[in-house]
């Protein structure tokens, strides 16, 4: 037996998720881009902490926004498979968009950063008590960044954890908005 709130299910337009996906996963990687920024920018005044805890709140707040946005158009109803397709399309489009800006801002717009990044990263380990020998070695990796090659295989791989990353979380959100009809 088809309900009025299954009718309306029905009528949703099939290209929604994608559209929201794409559409959410476009302001996801804005947002990050510019915590990146002036995470970069002002490097020593924002722990490092602080801008992972911003950019997992950022995240989650779009995620949210993506649900809502497809519940409300779907009739208060939304799948955990639906939710979550959303949530995929979104990380994968925020992952590539910010994976090419990377390699463009540290490329061409300021090389740079990698040099501050090698002096915060010394900074921290040394912090940490990180014996010299482990020291030199994340530095000669680090160096590695400076070359176009090297930064792209360092973007690829972190791009393949971020997308993992962007999953789990979006696992989570979708299990948490999801409302599906109860058998009748």
């Amino acid at each position: 037996m088809m309900t009025v709130e299954n009718q309306e299910t029905a009528q949703v337009n099939p290209k929604l998720k994608q559209e929201l996906g794409v559409r959410y996963g476009i302001m996801l990687s804005i947002f990050g881009i510019i915590l990146g920024v002036v995470s970069q920018n002002i490097s020593g005044m924002m722990p490092k902490f602080g801008v992972g805890i911003a950019g997992l709140i950022i995240t989650i707040v779009f995620f949210v926004m993506g649900a809502k946005a497809y519940k409300k158009a779907n009739g208060g109803m939304a799948k955990f498979g639906d939710v979550f397709a959303i949530m995929a399309i979104m990380a994968v489009i925020s992952t590539v968009i910010s994976t090419v800006f990377s390699y463009i801002y540290v490329m061409f717009i300021d090389p740079g950063s990698v040099d501050r990044q090698i002096q915060d990263t010394i900074g921290m380990l040394e912090g940490f008590g990180t014996p010299e020998a482990a020291i030199d070695e994340a530095i000669i990796e680090m160096e590695k960044m400076k070359d176009p090659a090297g930064y792209a295989v360092t973007l690829l791989k972190g791009a393949a954890g971020g997308i993992i990353f962007y999953f789990i979380i979006g696992a989570i959100v979708s299990a948490i908005v999801k409302k599906e009809e109860k058998p009748v």
